[in-house]
This record gives C-alpha cells, sequence and structure tokens, in this order.
C-alpha cells in the first residue's frame, strides 16, 4: 500500500486501491445501513468522543464542508455514585478518551459520505499499475511541478 504527495505545493492522493484496499471499511454497507436505519428510526443524536468531533469540524472548515452539529451529553445521563463521576454512558471515565458529546447522526452520515467523495475525487491514479504506466507521473497533477514522491 503507498501513495503519492507532491512537495511542492502539499496535494496528496489516498493509498492506491487493490484487492485489499479501497477507502472504505471493509463492512462499510453494514455501517452506513446502520445509520440510515437509525435515522429511520428517529435517532437523532450519536455519541462521539469530544476531541473527535472537534476534528471533524476542523476537517469540515478545511475542505469547505458543512459541520456538524454537537451537544454535550445531559447530566442526567451520567452515572454519579458517592459524588463522583463513574461511568458516562456505560463507558468507563477515562479523562483522555471519554464520551462526552453527541452530534447530529444526520450531520455525521453526510459528513462521513462526503468525507469519502473528496477522497475519491482527489485521486489522480485508482491504482498502482495506473500510476506506474503514465509517463507523467513525476509530474502534479494539481501545480505541474515534477515534484511527486511515492511513500
Amino acid at each position: 500500500m503507498s501513495f503519492v504527495y507532491c512537495k511542492t505545493c502539499d496535494w496528496e492522493q489516498d493509498d492506491f486501491w487493490h484487492e485489499g484496499y479501497t477507502p472504505f471499511l471493509p463492512n462499510w454497507a453494514s455501517f452506513y445501513g446502520d445509520l440510515t436505519l437509525q435515522i429511520a428510526n428517529g435517532e437523532k443524536w450519536i455519541r462521539m468522543n469530544t476531541r473527535s468531533a472537534e476534528e471533524m469540524n476542523r476537517y469540515c472548515r478545511e475542505m469547505g464542508l458543512p459541520g456538524i452539529k454537537s451537544r454535550p451529553i445531559l447530566e442526567d445521563e451520567k452515572l454519579v455514585i458517592n459524588g463522583e463521576l463513574v461511568l458516562v454512558n456505560g463507558n468507563p471515565e477515562n479523562p483522555g478518551n471519554s464520551w462526552r458529546s453527541e452530534v447530529d447522526i444526520k450531520d455525521y452520515l453526510s459528513y462521513l459520505l462526503r468525507r469519502k467523495a473528496l477522497r475519491i475525487d482527489n485521486m489522480h491514479w485508482m491504482n498502482r499499475d495506473e500510476w506506474v504506466a503514465d509517463p507523467n507521473r513525476w509530474i502534479c497533477p494539481i501545480c505541474k511541478a515534477k515534484d511527486i514522491h511515492e511513500d
């Protein structure tokens, strides 16, 4: 698995596709199907690590995508024993990785699909064979500099 990038303009594309890799999860159909089923069943929010929600919104801003609505988890959803927070929605409290936010499930699904579409749109060579066969493979498709590298 490798990808190519330009050192002049910072363009890069996703890893070359092959039998063992595409940008979709191995279980992508069931994953996206589960999200759409949750929406169909009237669910509005999905639990998410706050840091993950912030990263998604940063990525949305950089790519010009709509942001993702989020909200903090309500206090009455937290389990407190002897005055101490023990569990947050069934997950052991871990300051470095706790589930403290919920994001709009429709926004989340839209974000995932748009991000996949952008990765696919940005592919200049879909697989390694295409890249090797291109006599201009060292020339950046964006800035035209002869500064393409393979990693």
